[in-house]
C-alpha cells in the first residue's frame, strides 16, 4: 500500500500546488489522485495491480478509465501512473522532479 499522506507532502514541497482527489471535466465527476494544476500534470496510483484492482479488471471500469483520460488529453493533461511501489521507493517523486526539470529548459 502506498504512503499517500507521505507521498502529497513530498510533492507539496516541490511546488505547493498539488491537490489530492482533483475533479477535472466537469460535469463528470472524474478526480486524478493528484494533480498540479499550474503545470497540467496529474499523477494516478495504480493499486491493486497484482490482485485484480478496479484498474486491471477489465469492463465497466476500463471504459471509464478510457473516457478519463481522452478527455485529460483533450483538456491537455500530463498524467503519470505509478504503483504504490513506485511511490514508498522514491520512483515516482523523481520521475516528479525530472518532469519539473523539463519545465524550466
Amino acid at each position: 500500500m502506498a504512503n499517500y499522506d507521505g507521498f502529497h507532502r513530498q510533492l507539496i514541497a516541490e511546488h505547493r500546488e498539488w491537490i489530492a482527489e482533483h475533479r477535472f471535466a466537469h460535469p463528470r465527476r472524474f478526480r486524478f489522485d493528484f494533480a498540479n494544476p499550474s503545470w497540467f500534470l496529474a499523477i494516478e496510483i495504480q493499486g491493486g495491480i497484482w490482485t485484480g484492482g478496479r484498474h486491471s479488471r477489465g469492463g465497466k471500469a476500463q471504459i471509464s478509465e478510457m473516457e478519463k483520460m481522452n478527455l485529460a488529453a483533450i483538456f491537455r493533461w500530463h498524467v503519470m501512473y505509478f504503483s504504490p511501489q513506485q511511490v514508498n521507493s522514491g520512483i515516482a517523486i523523481a520521475q516528479v522532479r525530472y518532469f519539473k526539470a523539463g519545465l524550466t529548459v
